[in-house]
């Protein structure tokens, strides 16, 4: 009776670790992301179609040894220049651990020298940790899965613009919504001016999670081009 006690706990034992495993794997990434990592970045002059090549290259290689995290990229569609890079997270807990295996990941060798060549490339502007504010945030959870364009604004600058809500260290809020084209984005953004940005997921550089892919699978899988 005890062996068998035994048994069925090393198989509860085992399937925890799968699923704590799996859960950093490709595409195994919540669509209701309670915090949020942003870096923005500025191309250098001149760097454009070298930024582009090493960017495609860096995400190829991620798609070919399945890095432990997917992340997408952001073109802003008022500046060519300026990039934004998000990542996702379902808790402060399963961002701790894709870190952590990000370390030890056979991508780190092969991505070391397109990492070295693409801070040739650009200029960090900021690098922020988001947390989702609950409450502020009342219509439905945001999620890159079926989105083509981000809305990005400050909360203390726009009046009447809905999104939801994310928090950095320093108290600053930002509201983030999601729209399905150009001209959604832009006419939401229409009556903010400047205060609303609008950025352009370009999925040439991005890393995409399974069920994004699986949430509109025609972008995702559509032959790359060049910008």
């Amino acid at each position: 009776m005890r062996a068998l006690e035994k048994s069925t706990m090393r198989v509860r034992t085992l399937a925890v670790l799968l699923l704590s495993l799996v859960s950093i794997e490709l595409g195994a990434q919540s669509s209701i992301p309670s915090v949020l990592l942003l870096t923005k970045e500025k191309v250098r002059a001149g760097k454009l179609a070298a930024y582009d090549t090493n960017e495609a290259r860096i995400a190829a290689t991620c798609m070919r040894l399945r890095c432990p995290h997917a992340y997408v990229a952001l073109k802003s569609v008022s500046a060519l220049d300026e990039v934004w890079w998000l990542n996702e997270y379902a808790s402060p807990a399963e961002k701790t651990a894709a870190d952590h295996a990000w370390q030890n990941h056979p991508s780190m060798k092969p991505l070391q020298p397109l990492s070295v060549r693409k801070d040739s490339l650009r200029q960090v502007l900021e690098t922020t940790l988001l947390r989702r504010v609950a409450e502020a945030s009342p219509g439905p959870p945001w999620s890159i899965a079926g989105t083509h364009f981000l809305l990005v604004a400050e909360a203390g600058a726009v009046v009447g613009f809905s999104g939801s809500v994310f928090q950095s260290p320093d108290g600053r809020q930002t509201m983030i919504a999601a729209a399905a084209d150009l001209a959604e984005a832009q006419l939401r953004a229409a009556p903010f001016g400047q205060a609303v940005r609008i950025l352009a997921v370009e999925r040439r550089w991005s890393f995409p999670a399974a069920e994004w892919i699986a949430a509109d699978s025609a972008f995702w899988r559509s032959p790359l081009t060049s910008p």
